[in-house]
C-alpha cells in the first residue's frame, strides 16, 4: 500500500517535472526600434501553472500570483497576459531602458524551471546633428567666408544605436545631387555613451581651407542600420575685400609717410650739420676773443713800467728845472741888494 502510494507520488512530480521542462521563451518581433511594438511569449505543455515570472538579470519585473499580482513600475508600459500554459507581455512603445537579458521562470508546485536567456537590443536612428564653427551652432543656411581663411567645423551628433558612421562631405553643385566624401583634414573623437538613451555621441572635425571665390555645400551625415540623419550648410568663398582695402591703405599710407620721413631725415641733418658749423663757429670765436684778451693784457702789463720811469724822469726834470729857478731868483735878490 504504501508503495502504491509513493509511486503515485513519482508519477505526479515526474509529471509537473516534464510538463515544466516543456517550456519555450520567444520574441514574437526580430525588428527591435526605439518607439516599435514587442511580443514575449513564455509557454509551457502544462496547462496549470502556479506563477509566472519575468526578471532582467536579477530584477523581478512581473509575477502572476492568484492572491497578489506584482509590476515593477519600469516596465508600466507592458501588458502581459496569462492564458492557458502561456504568459504573453506587450510592449510598447519600445523604450531604450528595454534593452537587456531577460528570463522566464515557471512555478508548478514545488517545482520551477527557468528558461534560456533571451536578450532584447533596441536599436535607434541617428539624431540631433548639428554643425558648429568656433562652438557656435550655425543656425543660418548660408554662410560667407574668405578666400583662403580657414574654415573649421564640427559635427556635433547622436549617432544611434548601433553607432553610426559620421563623414564630412562636399559639392559645388548646389542643385545638391551629388556630394564628394572628406578624408583629409578630418579627425574624430572617441565614442560617448549617453546614459539617458540609447544614443552614443561623437565629435568630428574639419578643416577646410577655400582656394577661390565659389559657393559649395558641406553636409555631416550620420547613418546607421536604423536611418540617416544629416546637417547641411552652404558657404559663400568671397574675394577678401577688406584684406585688398587694407593692403591699399598701407600703400596709400607708405607713400605718403615715406617721402615725409626721408623729408624729415634730410631736415633734421641738415639742421645737425648746421648746429655743428654754428657751434663749431661759436667756440672758435670764443678762443680768439680769449686769446686777444690775453694778448692785450700781456700787453697793458708791459706797458705799466715805461710809463713809470717816464714820469720819474719828467718829474726830475721839473724838479731840476725849478731849482735852478729858485736858484737864479736868489742869485737875482742878491745882486739887487747889493746895488
Amino acid at each position: 500500500m504504501a508503495n502504491g502510494i509513493l509511486l503515485v507520488l513519482c508519477l505526479l512530480l515526474l509529471e509537473n517535472y516534464v510538463m515544466v521542462k516543456g517550456q519555450d521563451f520567444r520574441l514574437d518581433s526580430q525588428d527591435l526600434k526605439i518607439g516599435g511594438s514587442l511580443k514575449l511569449t513564455c509557454s509551457s505543455q502544462s496547462s496549470s501553472i502556479d506563477h509566472w515570472i519575468i526578471k532582467k538579470g536579477q530584477k523581478l519585473l512581473i509575477k502572476t500570483d492568484p492572491n497578489k499580482e506584482f509590476v515593477d513600475p519600469s516596465v508600466s508600459h507592458w501588458k502581459h497576459t496569462e492564458n492557458a500554459g502561456s504568459l504573453v507581455v506587450d510592449i510598447s512603445p519600445l523604450a531604450c531602458h528595454d534593452n537587456g537579458t531577460y528570463v522566464c521562470i515557471i512555478w508548478k508546485g514545488d517545482v520551477k524551471n527557468e528558461s534560456k536567456p533571451l536578450d532584447i537590443y533596441v536599436k535607434a536612428p541617428p539624431e540631433k546633428v548639428e554643425i558648429r564653427s568656433n562652438f557656435i551652432i550655425l543656425a543660418d543656411k548660408e554662410y560667407e567666408f574668405n578666400v583662403g581663411k580657414q574654415i573649421h567645423l564640427i559635427c556635433d551628433s547622436e549617432v544611434g544605436n548601433p553607432p553610426g558612421n559620421v563623414d564630412w562631405f562636399i559639392t559645388d553643385d548646389l542643385s545638391l545631387k551629388s556630394f564628394n566624401h572628406i578624408t583629409e583634414n578630418v579627425s574624430r573623437l572617441g565614442l560617448e555613451p549617453i546614459a539617458t538613451s540609447c544614443q552614443t555621441r561623437q565629435k568630428i572635425s574639419l578643416k577646410y581651407y577655400p582656394n577661390r571665390e565659389m559657393k559649395i555645400a558641406i553636409k555631416c551625415s550620420v547613418n546607421n542600420t536604423v536611418g540617416e540623419e544629416s546637417f547641411m550648410r552652404i558657404f559663400n568663398i568671397v574675394k577678401n575685400e577688406e584684406k585688398d582695402s587694407s593692403k591699399l591703405i598701407i600703400i596709400v599710407v607708405l607713400c605718403v609717410i615715406i617721402p615725409e620721413i626721408i623729408i624729415a631725415i634730410i631736415l633734421g641733418v641738415v639742421l645737425y650739420i648746421r648746429r655743428k658749423r654754428a657751434k663749431k663757429r661759436a667756440m672758435e670765436a670764443a678762443a680768439a676773443e680769449a686769446e686777444r684778451k690775453e694778448l692785450s693784457d700781456n700787453e697793458y702789463s708791459n706797458n705799466i713800467p715805461m710809463k713809470n720811469i717816464n714820469k720819474s724822469s719828467v718829474g726830475g726834470r721839473r724838479n731840476r728845472e725849478s731849482r735852478n729857478e729858485n736858484d737864479q731868483e736868489k742869485q737875482a735878490m742878491t745882486g739887487a741888494a747889493k746895488a
